[in-house]
């Protein structure tokens, strides 16, 4: 059965995971992409790679038998996926989970309703990933991991054996996390940093070891 989508969040990485569902379709037809919601006046009207920004969120109570997927989580607002879900209170089976046909995802791994992975990652076994987390571009989470919700990896990431990311967090580009590491709740671990050590919360650390930068 074909369901409908809606993509919440229609910036460049919305785009990305509208490929995404194309690529998905591709393989056999699952989604009927019927476009984007976005708070950004100046995209209303408008379309992006033929779909098109159909109005403000507050508008997904229009849709009352679609499925939502929300692209908003970046490092400058840990928070803003956390309040949008709470936003339109809907119920967690009404939120699309959406995995590229590339990724190697272990049979014995959780995955969250309205979590994305992109493509060419690797998540290997009993690993355990939260709700409305999003994984990009080429990045690996190894075995008996936990993701915690609302958890942006960016892309290349390498969460080794263990790792524990706690609720919020934003993984950076190129970062890398020892084995058995546990990084706290609304933290950052900045691009291309190496964690060597437990990360405390609304903590952000840089560098190669990652060292604190600021709470």
């Amino acid at each position: 059965m074909v369901k409908d989508v809606i993509i919440v969040g229609a910036a460049g990485t919305g785009r990305e995971v509208a490929e995404v569902i194309e690529d998905i379709n591709s393989l056999g037809r699952k989604w009927n992409l019927l476009g984007f919601l976005d708070d950004d006046p100046q995209k209303h009207a408008r379309e992006y790679n033929g779909y098109p920004v159909l109005g403000p969120i507050s508008t997904a109570a229009d849709y009352p038998t679609c499925y939502f997927v929300l692209v908003l989580g970046n490092h400058r607002d840990l928070r803003l996926t956390k309040r949008v879900v709470d936003r339109l209170s809907l119920d967690a089976n009404r939120f699309a989970t959406i995995i590229h046909p590339t990724t190697k995802l272990s049979r014995y791994t959780e995955l969250g309703p309205g979590s994305i992975v992109l493509q060419n990652c690797v998540i290997t076994t009993n690993t355990r990933i939260g709700s409305h987390v999003l994984v990009l571009f080429g990045s690996h989470i190894g075995h008996d991991c936990i993701v915690d919700d609302y958890v942006v990896i960016a892309s290349n990431a390498v969460l080794a054996g263990g790792v524990c990311i706690r609720e919020g967090c934003y993984i950076g580009a190129n970062s890398t996390i020892l084995q058995k590491v546990k990084v706290g709740p609304w933290s950052c671990v900045g691009m291309g940093a190496a964690v060597f050590c437990d990360v405390g919360p609304n903590s952000t650390v840089v560098g190669n070891p990652a060292r604190l930068l600021r709470h």
